[in-house]
């Protein structure tokens, strides 16, 4: 592997040794831009749409969904911006304020939004039932950040009730070790059955053998692959803003391998079912 210029917010300098199926697409990465200060709240990280252009390269990936952080609120002027410089090749899940113009988003390249069960205002299940079927007339899903694995089981009977495609954030914050002996396992898989997607993403939130590979996380992943590889997707999280030692993104992305060996199970892992939920209107 040649080694190329240094990514911010990113250790290693080598592409991914791993063959990427066409169309290959990082879902959840964030874009912290100077440009749209956060009052009150200091950057943890700069990341701005060039330093995430220079992070695609180095991957080889071909599309992205930039998801918008807690930290900026229902304020999506530096989403809207980042969208606007990827174009096409970018998709957007916003935090939305309850009066916003759902349309007009969408027309700038936004398919969901993101909510949270506890983190910040957690969503009353009113609300996001209400959003569900808003979202669903414009062909939208809702993004669930659990934030603990034992939210997500008692928040299961709400997410299966909703009338539009769920997402669930960094592999439900299932913990470890328990892993897939925790009851967020069995939650992630009935949800899955009844159509959610599952991000591989974040696994340094709930790895307890860490960095640089966080290989406490691969058993959860493989099994949540094999039950449901038309359910999964994968996500760098980057920029890493809460981590000290930043991954090594190219080494996320090979991880990929160990949770589905075969080709053709990759391929719908990073390429095909991010092409049907993001793009597929």
């Amino acid at each position: 592997m040649n080694a190329l210029a240094p990514v911010p917010n990113s250790s290693g300098t080598a592409p991914p040794v791993l063959p990427l199926p066409a169309g290959t697409v990082d879902c959840h990465h964030h874009i912290f831009d100077p440009r749209f200060p956060k009052p009150g709240k200091p950057f943890r990280a700069i990341a701005t749409a060039q330093d995430y252009k220079a992070l695609k390269a180095r991957l080889g990936i071909s599309r992205s969904v930039i998801v918008a952080p807690a930290s900026y609120g229902t304020d999506n002027a530096c989403l809207r911006n980042a969208l606007a410089q990827f174009g096409d090749d970018a998709r957007g899940v916003a935090i939305v304020a309850p009066d916003a113009d759902l349309r007009a988003l969408d027309a700038q390249g936004v398919r969901g939004a993101r909510f949270y069960l506890e983190k910040g205002t957690p969503v009353a299940p009113d609300t996001l039932a209400a959003f569900a079927r808003s979202a669903a007339d414009i062909g939208w899903h809702v993004e669930i950040m659990p934030s603990r694995g034992d939210a997500l089981v008692a928040a299961e009977p709400l997410l299966a009730s909703l009338s539009c495609p769920v997402v669930i954030d960094h592999l439900g914050y299932t913990p470890q070790p328990e892993g897939i002996a925790h009851p967020a396992f069995g939650t992630l898989k009935r949800l899955m059955d009844g159509g959610a997607y599952v991000k591989l993403s974040g696994l340094y939130f709930t790895s307890r053998s860490g960095f640089p590979d966080y290989a406490d996380t691969d058993a959860l992943a493989t099994a949540l692959v094999a039950h449901r590889p038309d359910r999964v997707l994968w996500g760098t999280d980057w920029p890493h803003s809460g981590e000290a030692v930043k991954p090594d993104d190219a080494k996320l992305l090979d991880q990929t391998a160990r949770w589905a060996p075969d080709a053709k199970t990759r391929r719908a892992l990073l390429a095909d079912n991010p092409t049907a939920l993001y793009w597929g209107h």
